[in-house]
C-alpha cells in the first residue's frame, strides 16, 4: 500500500446535512457539517462516473479530527487562569492576594468552564497540538480507517482512499497494492493538490469532484474497465467524527 500526505488549508463553514441518514448511513454525530444532501449526492455521482472507465474503487472520506483532544480542556483552563493571575499581579502585589481565597476559587471555576469551551474551538486545538503530532495522528487515523474498511479487500486490490481530516487540515491519498505497483507518490500528490486548492476556498463539492475525476483518469491507464466491472465498494462518501 502506498500513500502520500499534504496539508490543505480548510476554510470551515459548518452546515447541517438535509436527510443525512438516508444518504449516508455510515455517518455518525459529526455527520457532514460541510456537505448538504445535494453535495453528498454530487460526490457520490462523481465516484460512479470515475469508476466507469476503470477497475479501481475510489472511496472519499471526511473525519472531524484524527488527534485526541481529551487533554486540551486542562491546558486551556491553566492558560485562562494564568492570564487571570497575571492581570491580578499587575494590579496587586502577590502578598496582597493571600486573603483572596474565595475570589481565586471563583476565578478557577470560571477558568475551568472557559477552558472546556475554548478546547472545542478548532483554531485552539491546532494551536495547542504540535504540528508533527497532528501529522502523525492523521497518518495513523487514515491507516486505521483503511484497515477497518473493505477498501483493501477488492478482488484486484485496486482501492483508493481520499482521506480528509478537518481539524488538522490535512489530506491523504492511500492506494492499495494493485494500484501502487503502477503509480508512484507524485501521482497522488497531484490529486491531493487538486483537492487542497478547492478546500482552501471552502469548495468541498468541487474539490472532491475534481480529485475523484482525476483519480479515475489516472487509473484508466493501467487499470481500465474490463468486460465485467463489478462495483465492489459503496460510492457514497464516508463521514465520521
Amino acid at each position: 500500500m502506498a500513500g502520500v500526505a499534504a496539508v490543505v488549508d480548510l476554510v470551515v463553514e459548518e452546515r447541517p446535512v438535509t436527510g443525512k441518514q438516508k444518504v449516508q448511513s455510515k455517518a455518525d454525530g459529526f455527520a457532514a457539517h460541510f456537505l448538504t444532501h445535494d453535495q453528498v449526492m454530487k460526490i457520490t455521482q462523481a465516484v460512479v462516473s470515475a469508476e466507469k472507465g476503470t477497475r479501481g474503487e475510489i472511496v472519499p472520506m471526511i473525519v472531524q479530527r484524527s488527534t485526541p483532544i481529551g487533554h486540551l480542556p486542562l491546558y486551556s483552563t491553566v492558560i485562562v487562569f494564568s492570564l487571570f493571575l497575571l492581570v491580578l499581579l499587575e494590579w496587586q502585589p502577590w502578598w496582597l492576594l493571600i486573603g483572596w481565597g474565595l475570589p481565586l476559587v471563583a476565578a478557577l471555576l470560571i477558568a475551568l468552564v472557559a477552558g472546556f469551551l475554548l478546547a472545542r474551538w478548532p483554531v485552539l486545538q491546532r494551536a495547542l497540538i504540535p504540528a508533527h503530532d497532528q501529522e502523525s495522528q492523521v497518518w495513523q487515523r487514515a491507516h486505521c480507517e483503511w484497515a477497518m474498511s473493505k477498501i483493501q479487500k477488492t478482488q484486484e486490490r485496486t482501492g483508493i482512499l481520499i482521506f480528509v481530516s478537518v481539524m488538522e487540515r490535512k489530506a491523504i491519498v492511500l492506494a492499495d497494492d494493485g494500484v501502487a505497483k503502477f503509480y508512484n507518490e507524485d501521482t497522488w500528490k497531484e490529486v491531493v493538490q487538486i483537492l487542497g486548492q478547492h478546500l482552501s476556498k471552502n469548495q468541498w463539492t468541487e474539490g472532491f469532484q475534481k480529485a475523484i475525476a482525476r483519480c479515475g483518469e489516472i487509473l484508466k491507464k493501467h487499470l481500465p474497465s474490463g468486460a465485467t466491472n463489478p462495483n465492489e465498494l459503496d460510492d457514497a462518501p464516508i463521514i465520521k467524527s
